[in-house]
């Protein structure tokens, strides 16, 4: 097996998308709001509890903002709330890198939205 080793990056990476999910809701009322002051236009995909704590924090400025993670996938939530990003869209997007070629190629065969990639 090779060893795979990042040797490009960006200067400054721009975040375009967040996913969020804790369980103790506590300082999300600061950390959200300041999130989308500092990154304009960036989108927020939660599950479960999150997603309700984000939604009652922002309001009317949810819509274009907040996505549930299951409407992104597709996929239900499981009961209980386990397993909701444990999706191909999800993992594909947090170990792609961007400037490997077979992880580029990977994605183009997969056919993802461009606002897939998380860095």
């Amino acid at each position: 097996m090779a060893l795979n080793i990042v040797d490009k990056t960006d200067d400054r990476v721009q975040i375009k998308n967040v996913l969020m999910s804790v369980s103790d809701k506590t300082g999300l009322e600061t950390f959200v709001p300041a999130l989308i002051e500092a990154c304009p236009g960036v989108k927020i995909y939660s599950t479960g509890g999150t997603y309700a704590k984000i939604k009652e924090i922002l309001g009317d400025r949810a819509e274009g903002t907040l996505v549930a993670v299951s409407d992104y996938t597709g996929q239900p939530e499981m009961q209980g709330g386990l397993v909701k990003t444990l999706d191909f869209k999800i993992y594909l997007g947090l170990l792609s890198e961007k400037y490997n070629d077979a992880h580029r190629r990977i994605s183009s065969a997969s056919r993802p939205k461009p606002s897939i990639w998380w860095w």
